[in-house]
């Protein structure tokens, strides 16, 4: 068995076009499909890192919005119950100056009534004075001693 030299030299040279070619039709294609999809995983990649980034920002500026509106409403309801307790002081005090009002209209009336009572026994003592006495003679008539 002997080794042919041209064949040898031709199977090298079959065997450098044939890598020629794959790299030309296959390798390169097949890197440029890599390349592009390496680009588009990096650009997707900056997309998802911009969009999160976008997302705090969002989040940052909704929680300040949303500290805003409470202490808005939280100071709106010191306010109205500030408001409230105002009008139940108010009420408070007017239905203590009508209990007073109520109150020393009543002591006036009990304190005329006193004074209507006290004329009116004074005008019936007399009579009383005279009914007393009299029983008091029928009493020592009739042999009662008094």
């Amino acid at each position: 068995m002997s080794i042919d030299v041209s064949v040898v030299i031709w199977t090298i040279l079959g065997f450098l076009v044939l890598m020629v070619l794959l790299e030309r039709i296959l390798y390169r294609p097949i890197l440029e499909i890599l390349d592009r999809r390496r680009e588009k995983i990096a650009a997707g990649l900056a997309a998802q890192r911009q969009a999160e980034h976008a997302l705090e920002e969002r989040k940052t500026q909704h929680a300040r919005d949303l500290e805003g509106i409470r202490r808005e409403e939280t100071e709106r309801a010191r306010e109205q119950i500030a408001s409230v307790d105002q009008a139940l002081d108010k009420a408070l005090d007017e239905r203590e100056f009508e209990r007073e009002t109520r109150r020393a209209s009543e002591e006036g009336k009990s304190s005329e009534d006193r004074v209507r009572l006290t004329k009116e026994l004074e005008d019936q003592i007399p009579k009383y004075m005279a009914l007393l006495a009299s029983r008091l003679v029928e009493g020592t008539e009739e042999g009662r001693p008094s």
